[in-house]
């Protein structure tokens, strides 16, 4: 089932819904999506770590989807992640050499021109991993969230399932 939704910034229809609006879950500021924004699922933000990805990969990803307005693959220069990451060209070339050796994303290469990056593995990977991290008791008092290594974060393993 495919998720589609109208995402509004502004929202007047009704004070509930004001209180609800992603501007005001933003502290109000108008201005924070003037240059747009992002849906990301709760699920990769919760998750990423299940598939091992650090914490600069799965920002990596979220700056590729930043690219992606449809199905097509996103083709943004390294220099444009990397100044967005503030990081090198370098250090953006090893994130997506990293997330490519992980099998989580093909680099198409073209001559002259920016690479196209391949999602698709990650993205079904995503959609198969379970809602939630798992959480238990640890010490008493305290929380502990339970990583879960699915398939050995494989990602031939893990499609299979």
């Amino acid at each position: 089932m495919k998720f589609e939704q109208s995402f509004s910034t502004q929202a007047t229809e009704t004070p509930e819904r004001k209180k609800r609006s992603a501007t005001a879950r933003w502290g109000g500021y108008e201005r924070t999506f003037e240059a747009g924004f992002l849906v990301v699922p709760v699920k990769y933000l919760a998750r990423y770590s299940a598939l091992n990805l650090n914490a600069n990969e799965a920002m990596f990803v979220l700056q590729l989807m930043t690219f992606k307005w449809d199905d097509a693959d996103p083709y943004p220069t390294y220099g444009s992640i990397a100044q967005r990451m503030g990081v090198s060209e370098k250090m953006a070339r090893r994130y997506a050499k990293s997330l490519e050796q992980k099998g989580w994303v093909r680099r198409k290469f073209r001559h002259r021109s920016a690479n196209r990056f391949d999602l698709s593995p990650l993205l079904e990977a995503i959609a198969k991993l379970p809602a939630g991290a798992n959480v238990k008791r640890g010490m008493p008092g305290r929380r502990q969230v339970e990583v879960v290594q699915l398939a050995e974060t494989n990602p031939a393993r893990l499609l299979k399932g």
